[in-house]
């Protein structure tokens, strides 16, 4: 009997003719942060959303909590959703919304709690961001965007979910607020007790928010360890990667205009 919270075996996707994934396997523990890294483009987003199930797996296998989720009918799917929070990668607030109508949304549609109460709890989480009460009656466009990527965080954490998935959360963000970002995460996933998968190309993350760390690189993983281990890797793709480097196996392919 595994321990894993997340368990992906022989993944595969592709879209037409182009292969994104290639047969992944994967283990996270319940309670663990495991970081994804990988250049632009490399199938992390598409990982990401096949555990989810935004999309299926051409081939494969994806287990939460020891259940098969890829080919759950509609009511099942909807059953699964409630153990997630997802962190997505522009923030995707709605603008006709308040902040905190932006953090109870997931509690007022899914859980279908009373708007009272799910306004407690978002002002509760916005605080838990380090973002006052106040701003829970603003509109994303009135608010700065590391304030916005800090909602969207409370958002995500709202429902207490069991799994969390954060998108490249610091995109966009100067190094001290990326910091701060990074500082929250790990608070605000330690508060719930949950599972994390955090995608980024941002090494600052890797070293703040990962247990394990996991390189993908033309839909193949090609290097999984520990934290720890990454700076004695012994792979020249993950080096190269983590360094910065434009020299090495990684080629990075210029379009001719």
């Amino acid at each position: 009997m595994t321990d894993a919270k997340i368990k992906v075996s022989n993944l595969h996707k592709s879209f037409g003719s182009k292969k994104v994934l290639k047969g992944l396997d994967l283990e996270v523990k319940k309670g663990d942060s495991l970081v994804v890294i990988g250049g632009s483009g490399c199938g992390k987003s598409v990982l990401l959303k096949n555990i989810i199930g935004l999309i299926s797996p051409t081939k494969g296998s994806v287990l939460i909590d020891g259940q098969e989720t890829v080919k759950l009918n509609e009511n099942e799917r909807n059953q699964l959703m409630h153990k997630f929070g997802y962190l997505f990668q522009g923030g995707a607030l709605f603008d006709s919304l308040t902040i905190w109508e932006n953090i109870a949304f997931g509690l007022i549609q899914a859980e279908r709690m009373d708007k009272k109460q799910a306004k407690e709890i978002a002002i509760n989480k916005l605080n838990s961001v380090g973002l006052g009460s106040d701003v829970g009656e603003l509109f994303p466009d009135e608010i700065s965007g590391g304030m916005q990527k800090r909602v969207s965080l409370a958002r995500s954490i709202a429902t207490e979910p069991e799994i969390i998935f954060f998108d490249e959360p610091t995109t966009g963000l100067d190094p001290i607020m990326a910091d701060v970002i990074n500082d929250l995460i790990v608070k605000c996933s330690e508060e719930v007790g949950a599972t994390t998968i955090t995608i980024t190309h941002d090494m600052s993350s890797v070293r703040k928010i990962a247990d394990d760390v996991a390189m993908l690189y033309e839909g193949r993983f090609i290097w999984q360890g520990k934290k720890a281990d990454i700076d004695h890797s012994g792979s020249p793709y993950v080096e190269q990667f983590i360094h910065g480097r434009a020299e090495g196996p990684i080629e990075i392919k210029l379009q001719d205009h």
